[in-house]
């Protein structure tokens, strides 16, 4: 579900094994990409497009990919056939080319300590539903939840990869970035039609916004308002531009929340600014309404990190070192 090779044969056809969310890639061919879609649950709304965002009602608990297809979708052979005729378009050469456009951008990190906390807010509600503390040093960047503490992750620049750990079944799974990248790549040649595409914010456009002094970025059913901050030093900007990046892509890969794609079109006009989110409005418009979520992000650049975080960082390392390695598509679900 979440790993796949790919292989050039005679520069002609390309092989593609396992899958990732919400699209089974079968066999792609000179002209023609076989494929099924199956449900995606969002669990819930992606707003700073890492493991913090709030709880969704169960009439939402569906991705915006699967609702792209859900009009062609049914449980009947003849609804599959229709599905593989709108996405059979998908040729090795436009698969190449994705590949080249959703590559990471080029980050030359620093080695700044720092860091960042993180707060997601339903409408007006003053208590926060998500908080994380997500902690810079050296090429290495921790992720702890502060909520719900299941979850922790670490993304690894000088090895080039991301564990995430689980305390309750004391798991890891690890991906590489590149599997990260491949994935990204894979979902975006996925949307054959300009309707797919606009729908999950591949071609989304960054504004400047109507609701707040600073972009928007709209798609779908889904706008992001965000207001923006200026580190002191380039070196932070680019680490957290680099983390968000990958944070995007790893929810991609887990099946949470809505398609990321605009939210990193929107993360790399801030980074080629060099800036980092200072407050993140998120609207899902539906038909009953719409609802808003509020993300605030706090930055500290530190010489050390305190006690506490330090500890943190140490269990952290302790976990990664004694937790049983499985794999991704094997790793427990929030």
């Amino acid at each position: 579900m979440l790993f796949y090779v790919v292989s050039v044969r005679k520069a002609r056809s390309l092989s593609i094994h396992r899958h990732f969310p919400g699209l089974t890639i079968r066999h792609i061919t000179r002209n023609r990409l076989n494929l099924s879609v199956t449900k995606m649950d969002i669990g819930a709304t992606q707003i700073m497009s890492h493991q913090n965002h709030p709880q969704v009602q169960s009439s939402d608990r569906q991705s915006l990919v699967t609702q792209v297809f859900s009009r062609l979708k049914k449980q009947s052979q003849a609804s599959r056939n229709a599905i593989r005729r709108l996405t059979n378009r998908v040729t090795p050469l436009q698969l190449h080319f994705a590949l080249a456009v959703v590559t990471l951008p080029i980050f030359d990190l620093g080695a700044e300590t720092f860091r960042v906390t993180t707060k997601v807010y339903s409408g007006k509600n003053t208590e926060a539903a998500s908080e994380h503390v997500i902690l810079f040093q050296e090429g290495l960047t921790y992720d702890f939840p502060q909520i719900s503490t299941r979850f922790v992750t670490i993304f690894d620049s000088g090895k080039k990869r991301v564990t995430i750990m689980d305390r309750e079944t004391q798991v890891q799974a690890t991906v590489s970035e590149e599997d990260l990248i491949k994935v990204t790549a894979q979902a975006r040649a996925a949307a054959s039609t300009a309707e797919q595409k606009k729908q999950l914010g591949i071609n989304a456009m960054v504004e400047e916004s109507h609701r707040v002094d600073g972009y928007q970025i709209r798609f779908g059913n889904l706008e992001y308002h965000l207001t923006s901050q200026k580190p002191s030093s380039e070196a932070v900007a680019k680490e957290f531009a680099k983390f968000f990046d990958l944070a995007a892509r790893l929810n991609l890969v887990r099946r949470l929340g809505p398609p990321p794609f605009g939210r990193m079109t929107l993360n790399q006009h801030l980074a080629s600014k060099q800036e980092i989110p200072r407050e993140t409005l998120l609207i899902l418009n539906r038909d009953t309404g719409a609802q808003e979520y509020r993300s605030t992000l706090e930055l500290e650049v530190l010489e050390n990190f305190s006690k506490l975080d330090r500890e943190k960082i140490q269990e952290a390392v302790g976990m990664r070192a004694i937790y049983r390695q499985v794999d991704l598509k094997s790793f427990p679900s929030l």
